[in-house]
């Protein structure tokens, strides 16, 4: 009787105004990582001089098999 299904989410305006603006984060937040990524990248990059391919370290200890 009164058990009629509910519409999906984001049928009516309301809903689909509020699927649009996370749309819309949610691509402006893509975009700034892709940025953010890139920016990285480049860095990298233009940091590598290409003659070591082990991060450095700052720690002072030397491995053991020196002998």
């Amino acid at each position: 009787m009164g058990n009629q299904p509910k519409p999906p989410p984001g049928s009516s305006a309301r809903g689909q105004a509020s699927q649009d603006a996370r749309a819309e984060r949610q691509a402006k937040a893509l975009r700034d990582n892709l940025h953010r990524r890139k920016q990285q990248a480049r860095g990298r990059i233009a940091s590598d001089d290409g003659d070591s391919e082990e991060p450095a370290t700052d720690s002072p200890i030397q491995p053991d098999n020196a002998e």
